[in-house]
């Protein structure tokens, strides 16, 4: 945890908590992972919460590259950012595996 916790938005607690649910899931199903980080960062204007692994990464966005239960999970991800006014971001990690983003303003 970084920054100085506070009060979310009403719900925003809980939307970060099954987010982070969701991608911890991801990755113990489909990135065969060994490390996991996750971070939540209060910021001025808003609750950033990370969650990083060091497994196979993303796929390359070719058609039938991605299970549906994958991208499910994802739609259901940024569903419960935007339910926020938020966003959500997926892409590589710094050196392997993938990053999962979501900033909730408030």
């Amino acid at each position: 945890v970084d920054g100085e916790p506070r009060p979310s938005p009403d719900g925003a607690e809980n939307a970060l908590y099954h987010i982070c649910q969701e991608a911890l899931y991801n990755i113990f199903k489909h990135a065969h992972a060994q490390h996991v980080q996750v971070r939540l960062t209060f910021e001025r204007d808003g609750t950033l919460l990370t969650v990083a692994d060091d497994g196979i990464g993303i796929p390359d966005g070719r058609p039938g590259r991605q299970s549906s239960a994958v991208t499910f999970g994802l739609k259901n991800m940024k569903a419960r950012a935007e339910e926020f006014g938020g966003s959500l971001t997926l892409g590589r990690g710094e050196d392997t595996g993938t990053r999962v983003t979501a900033r909730i303003p408030g």
